[in-house]
């Protein structure tokens, strides 16, 4: 687009069209800090009927620590191979 050949009000209502789609499209995208039940931490306003629920099992709590040891192995073992130069330097004369 040449703005140099454009007039002001052109100019103008071009970017209130150009605004007014930016903000049409970002509405239509889902935002995940505004999705529900997206914190694990929340309010919760009566806290004895959760006090008082039933604890997590032993068994799986001992699964669940099973598997976060077993994965905290698997990522600390992955290597990363250095096969070329990420920044290549320029040949300027």
């Amino acid at each position: 687009m040449d703005t140099q050949k454009l007039e002001a009000s052109e100019y103008n209502d071009r970017i209130k069209l150009y605004t007014q789609r930016l903000q049409q499209q970002w509405s239509n995208v889902n935002h995940p800090n505004q999705t529900e039940n997206s914190s694990l931490l929340k309010d919760i306003p009566n806290p004895e009927p959760v006090l008082a629920s039933m604890p997590i099992a032993t068994d799986d709590l001992a699964m669940i620590k099973s598997m976060v040891q077993k994965a905290n192995v698997a990522v600390s073992e992955i290597k990363v191979a250095h096969t070329e130069n990420l920044v290549v330097p320029f040949r300027i004369p």
